[in-house]
């Protein structure tokens, strides 16, 4: 089913999750049923280093728990693995350096441009968020900017909730108090996915009503959400 190859480099003996099963399984599952080529699925492209799966694929794949995918997938998350794009019915995870994985002289050799070009994105982007996390922090008393938890509420949120168009005084005001319990982004897209997973929380319930950033950032609303108020909606049980 499988065909072709995958370069992986010596180094991922010094990677700091190599000696975690768990996450050792799941990146590499990721890698090896990732994109090489573009394609399209349902309407939706699909680059190279990129895959449409759900949390329970993964599991299936993996043979780990659903919990377990999730917390794996945050921890990838926060030391720039990969990224992850949730939606309705599904999710794209992209392995960040992904060419950087597949450079072999023979890959390079066949396709010099178009990877090249690719890497020096990369590199630009993570050169931008760089200096854009820079002055974001120089701007932030405490916890995390309020520019980048707006940033992370659009990213994740946004293509079903309503978008947050800008940090004002009162949100940053939120935002900061929020602290106490949200201290890195990877705490925060863990929180906004508890979000996405409430069927209530999501407009599935009888007034057609929907969280929104405002509700979301709201510290009486975040312990009723981590207490498990609402339901849980099984969003990505599609494979």
């Amino acid at each position: 089913m499988f065909n072709g190859w995958v370069c992986l480099h010596r180094k991922m003996l010094e990677w700091e999750w190599f000696d975690s099963d768990k996450h050792l399984r799941l990146f590499m599952v990721i890698l090896f049923r990732s994109n090489h080529k573009v394609t399209r699925w349902r309407g939706v492209k699909v680059d190279p280093g990129q895959l449409i799966t759900g949390i329970d694929q993964l599991s299936s794949w993996t043979n780990l728990s659903r919990q377990s995918i999730r917390t794996v997938l945050r921890d990838l998350i926060s030391t720039g693995e990969i990224t992850r794009k949730i939606c309705p019915k599904y999710s794209v995870i992209t392995i960040t350096n992904w060419f950087q994985y597949q450079s072999s002289n023979s890959l390079a050799n066949s396709h010099p441009t178009s990877i090249q070009q690719a890497s020096n994105k990369q590199v630009t982007a993570s050169n931008n968020v760089n200096n854009v996390n820079n002055v974001n922090k120089k701007n932030s008393t405490t916890g995390v900017a309020p520019s980048l938890v707006v940033e992370c509420y659009n990213n994740t949120c946004g293509h079903i909730l309503s978008k947050c168009k800008i940090a004002n005084k009162k949100r940053i005001g939120h935002i900061n108090a929020m602290s106490c319990f949200l201290k890195t982004e990877s705490d925060w897209f863990e929180y906004f996915t508890k979000i996405l997973d409430s069927s209530f929380l999501t407009g599935e319930n009888d007034r057609g009503w929907r969280a929104d950033f405002d509700w979301i950032i709201n510290q009486n609303n975040y312990l009723k959400v981590t207490e498990g108020r609402y339901e849980l909606r099984e969003r990505e049980k599609i494979f």
